[in-house]
């Protein structure tokens, strides 16, 4: 397995992508979660990959209590419309209540810290992917710009 050793983000394996396995802290756990970079074999991260993570990473208790109260907030707002559409035999398994940040673990799991070419927006993007209970297919992201949650939604909104 191909190997990078970058400057700013640490020793780094390739698979379809560039990754290593970190821990942070995420509803009231530490996790351990995949740090992933879009890119290619032949190719080193990008600076705007390097700044978006240094960015990141240096915040990153904040961004990630932020990211914990936007998708309380997401999940709030999407419950009703999921129980509407599922059977009543798996709604408590598919969109159980939550009353508390902290019990979101119930619904979602953590998975991935990405960090995905920026285009030339000029923008230092990252997004925390993570697999949910309601949308299995899609799952959850949530996309940082400029380190401020900027959206929460499926998965594609990052990738």
């Amino acid at each position: 397995m191909p190997k990078l050793i970058d400057a700013v983000a640490g020793e780094l394996d390739y698979e379809y992508g560039w990754c290593r396995t970190v821990s942070v802290e995420f509803l009231g756990k530490t996790r351990s979660i995949q740090l992933a970079f879009s890119g290619e074999e032949d190719r080193e991260l990008d600076e705007g990959q390097r700044e978006a993570f240094s960015a990141f990473w240096s915040s990153k208790e904040r961004l990630l209590s932020d990211a914990e109260a936007a998708i309380f907030e997401h999940y709030q707002s999407i419950r009703p419309d999921v129980l509407a559409r599922v059977s009543a035999d798996v709604r408590e398994e598919m969109a159980p209540p939550v009353e508390r940040t902290e019990d979101l673990d119930r619904v979602v799991r953590l998975e991935t810290l990405f960090f995905p070419d920026d285009f030339g927006s000029g923008k230092r993007v990252a997004g925390l992917l993570a697999d949910c209970s309601w949308d299995p297919a899609l799952g959850l992201a949530v996309r940082f710009e400029d380190e401020r949650v900027v959206e929460v939604g499926p998965q594609d909104i990052v990738l």
